[in-house]
């Protein structure tokens, strides 16, 4: 008999009890322009495609005029939520959210830690329950685009038009850092701060990531851990594949392209970070690092099955050994306590959910709290 396999996954935006990105870019609109998913060598010798290694869909905001440009860059405002750093710029007041690699490759920009996050809501939205999509985008500043981090489907229009909103939230992505600097610093050596990378099937909800980042048992030179209740995004983009060297020109081989297969900007939460003993395949060629797991509240839409290239030791990041690791970057989300909209609360906002159930604040009764209780007063 013929076998019948469901898989279950979502595209976009999940339901949720805060929107936080609920500050609309009053004056912006953009659309979604399609650049050309360019190779290394093209990026950094002959100035073609967007200037960039990684993270680079291929996709920018378009669309814009210069004073929409303007009113975005003060709208997206400060990435990292943090002045000390002292990298705000312009009257804007506010961060690239990359950096230029330098030397020979003066052009050539890569994301910084904390790039930045929006949402894009279709300006012809028939209600006002369309959610949108959330992109992770930086600045090129040579070219003054807006680079999305994570592509849209094949099928997207360049022509549709969206309404811009940002968040006060901070989106950082998560590094090994022996710096100790506390976000990626231009002109350190990768393998001093190496990007933590995933391995997951499409439709699964496990990860295997490429170090221990739980907050519980991980290295201190992680930035930042991960815990049970954090939320992730988890993007299908362009990634590094055999060296996290961001300034190397060797080779177009070199990247994993991002498939456009689905919409993969999505916020998951964390519920379960825990270490396993190594499998009979761990160590292997033909296997990868399966020690480091997070299960997620939702499946992953695309498949991030490819795997480091490099069979020389720690040349892809600080990995050392014959293990390959999978190469999809993991950035946390941190959520501010302004600029959120709060849709629902959970038991009513009169006691607090565990595990499943209400338990309610005195005075209130029923199992979601919203009832009073005049006895228990």
């Amino acid at each position: 008999p013929a076998k019948t396999t469901v898989v279950t996954y979502q595209e976009g935006i999940s339901g949720e009890f805060v929107d936080y990105f609920a500050a609309k870019c009053t004056g912006v609109v953009a659309s979604i322009s399609y650049e050309g998913a360019n190779s290394i060598v093209s990026a950094a010798l002959t100035g073609d495609g967007l200037y960039s290694y990684e993270m680079n869909s291929g996709y920018y905001l378009g669309s814009m005029d210069a004073p929409e440009e303007a009113l975005l860059k003060k709208c997206l405002g400060d990435s990292d939520g943090n002045d000390s750093y002292g990298n705000n710029v312009e009257v804007y007041d506010w961060d690239y959210g990359s950096y230029k690699v330098g030397g020979t490759h003066i052009d050539v920009e890569t994301p910084s830690s904390h790039p930045h996050a929006i949402k894009l809501v279709s300006t012809t939205a028939a209600d006002d329950f369309t959610g949108g999509l959330y992109y992770l985008t930086w600045y090129q500043s040579t070219l003054n685009k807006f680079v999305l981090i994570n592509a849209p489907v094949t099928t997207t229009s360049t022509t549709a038009s969206y309404y811009v909103y940002t968040t006060d939230g901070v989106v950082e992505r998560v590094i090994v850092d022996t710096t100790g600097h506390g976000q990626i610093i231009r002109g350190q050596k990768i393998t001093a701060q190496p990007p933590v990378t995933a391995y997951f099937t499409q439709y699964s909800n496990v990860m295997y990531t490429s170090y221990d980042v739980a907050c519980e048992t991980a290295s201190s030179i992680v930035e930042p851990c991960l815990d049970k209740g954090d939320m992730l995004f988890v993007v299908d983009t362009k990634n590094l594949i055999y060296s996290q060297n961001v300034s190397a020109t060797a080779s177009g081989t070199m990247l994993a392209l991002a498939t456009g297969a689905a919409d993969s900007g999505d916020l998951y939460t964390i519920s379960k970070i825990y270490k396993e003993d190594p499998t009979a395949t761990t160590f292997t060629p033909t296997g990868h690092e399966d020690r480091f797991r997070i299960v997620l509240d939702k499946n992953i839409p695309f498949a991030g099955t490819t795997t480091s290239t490099s069979t020389a030791s720690g040349e892809f990041g600080k990995r050392t050994g014959d293990n390959h690791v999978g190469i999809v970057n993991l950035f946390k989300f941190t959520p501010a306590t302004t600029g959120n909209y709060e849709f629902v609360s959970q038991c009513s906002n009169r006691g607090s959910c565990l595990e499943g159930t209400c338990e309610c604040y005195r005075g209130y009764a029923t199992d979601d709290c919203s009832s009073v209780n005049v006895h228990a007063l």
